[in-house]
């Protein structure tokens, strides 16, 4: 009686496990488990997880409703696109070169691969590539690590100056509610907490432990050189001075001004403008100032007003 070698799910399974383990050991990754539901224990991914949804905002709302279809394309530009932290793409970071696009076509840019060297040579070539790209990259990320573990640390009362110093040095204040008056021979010289004495619900917990220094939007921004009819008066001929102003903030606040529908001047918390040899064309033109910060490019304070020129006789 002949037997017919059947693969049943179950060998099926231990061959692709088996075929796994082959492919992890061959190219020597490392692996890891985590939690699961825990999202804390996959710091990694879900930052790139953050990342993605944000990708996700730039989609029309009628391809939000499909997102799923467009989750290959927005993995793709983040692929391509120069990460902040290492300084290379990770396209680049895995092969070892750049991508091809389609505007690199359309624009008949780096579309041929031909070189005059042995395969030896542009092995070893691109094995060097690799190599200079991860340390390159390796340094970057620590300098940028280095850099987000230092913290600027203001007073609250706006007296003295401001130090920048590694978390690691700023002690955090442990608050410890004291309930009963008759302890009040605790020992004051202990710095690890402060007693005190309050009926807050919340007693004992912090609010900025850190003494980090609290992010306050300006209250307002103005023009600084204009009349009591809001307008900014200048002579044909002659230079015309913009001077913006936001009023607030905490960091100081980036400062537009705007003139023909472009940004002319940019600068923190007041800035100046002077516009030379104003001819006939700039009467009625508008200028406006933007206050707001640019790294997160969010600016939701604006102030316009028209320019009035003292034109000469023709």
């Amino acid at each position: 009686m002949e037997y017919q070698s059947v693969y049943t799910p179950i060998k099926v399974g231990i061959l692709n496990l088996m075929l796994l383990v082959s492919f992890v050991n061959c190219t020597k990754i490392g692996r890891s488990r985590t939690t699961p539901y825990h999202p804390e224990g996959n710091a990694q991914c879900e930052r790139f997880n953050r990342t993605l949804h944000n990708l996700m905002k730039s989609l029309s709302p009628e391809k939000k409703k499909h997102w799923p279809k467009y989750s290959s394309e927005l993995v793709l530009s983040y692929n391509v696109s120069q990460n902040s932290t290492t300084g290379y793409s990770p396209y680049y970071l895995m092969f070892g070169r750049n991508p091809k696009l389609p505007i690199d076509f359309l624009l008949i840019t780096n579309q041929t691969d031909e070189t005059h060297e042995s395969l030896d040579e542009t092995i070893v070539a691109h094995q060097n590539r690799l190599r200079y790209a991860y340390e390159k990259a390796g340094e970057q990320t620590k300098d940028r690590a280095e850099y987000q573990n230092t913290v600027t640390v203001e007073p609250n009362d706006g007296a003295g100056v401001s130090r920048t110093l590694n978390r690691q040095d700023v002690i955090k204040c442990n608050i410890q509610q004291s309930v009963d008056q008759n302890n009040s021979d605790l020992d004051s010289s202990d710095d690890t907490f402060i007693p005190r004495r309050t009926t807050r619900t919340t007693a004992g917990k912090h609010t900025n432990p850190n003494r980090l220094p609290n992010s306050v939007e300006p209250s307002s921004v103005r023009i600084d050189n204009v009349n009591i009819d809001s307008k900014l008066l200048g002579t044909e001929g002659q230079l015309l001075v913009i001077r913006c102003t936001a009023i607030g903030g905490q960091p100081a606040p980036d400062v537009n001004i705007i003139f023909a529908g472009s940004v002319i001047t940019t600068g923190k918390q007041s800035v100046q403008h002077t516009l030379s040899t104003v001819t006939r064309s700039y009467d009625r033109q508008t200028v406006t100032c933007q206050a707001g910060y640019k790294e997160i490019a969010y600016y939701p304070l604006t102030n316009s007003v028209l320019i009035y020129l003292n034109c000469k006789p023709y």
